[in-house]
């Protein structure tokens, strides 16, 4: 038997199996790296919630190609870009809804993020190759992966009523939406606020405190 630990299953659920892999791989790598990139940079949020969005990708489609064979790739390359036309097309729309006014501000153009969508096209890639190296050679289901999965689509209906939005950033949204009922007072001890639109921070600052995954967003 290969060594390995993803398990062929049916095509939804490798879907759901890859849409988890995907957010927790996301999740840890911006924990990690976004309290050291704000050494360097505080400001930018883009970069490392990117790069995390990028070894997500990777993650993801190596678990799609194990559970669910090129199908599955196929599906949650669909998955990502529909997530990144939402997020580009948001802020192209603001770009345009904004033209004349005296005063706003930009952090993340609307060509910057569909740049920034490049390493996750590539992460999908690398994935495809590292799939079968990850595969089990029987098939059963990916509890774990495919219960982060649940989760991650579950936020998605959640937050939807706001209108469309990138289905890989729903579940931060989900979170800082819960996260708005604690006490003012409590928000104001660490934290600005925030202001979003698509995939660019338009305004704010974080005091003593490095940013997380869904605090910009």
């Amino acid at each position: 038997m290969r060594p390995g630990f993803v398990a062929a299953t049916r095509p939804l659920w490798a879907l759901v199996a890859a849409v988890g892999a995907a957010f927790v791989a996301s999740s840890v790598a911006y924990s990690l790296g976004a309290p050291i990139y704000s050494f360097i940079d505080f400001g930018d949020r883009a970069t490392p919630l990117w790069s995390a969005m990028a070894v997500g990708a990777f993650a993801g489609a190596a678990v799609a190609r194990a559970a669910g064979g090129p199908l599955g790739v196929v599906a949650f390359a669909a998955y990502l870009a529909a997530g990144a036309t939402i997020t580009v097309g948001r802020e192209a729309l603001y770009e345009r809804a904004i033209q004349g006014s005296s005063f706003y501000f930009i952090s993340v153009s609307a060509v910057q993020l569909a740049l920034w969508q490049v390493p996750s096209a590539v992460a999908v890639l690398c994935g495809w190759r590292a799939g079968p190296r990850i595969a089990l050679a029987r098939q059963g289901t990916n509890a774990l992966l495919e219960a982060a999965g649940a989760y991650s689509v579950a936020s998605l209906f959640l937050v939807f009523v706001t209108g469309p939005m990138d289905p890989r950033l729903a579940p931060y949204a989900a979170v800082r939406r819960r996260s708005t009922s604690r006490s003012s007072s409590r928000r104001r001890s660490w934290r600005a606020p925030l202001w979003r639109c698509g995939g660019g921070v338009r305004c704010g600052r974080s005091r003593s405190r490095a940013p997380s995954l869904w605090s910009g967003w």
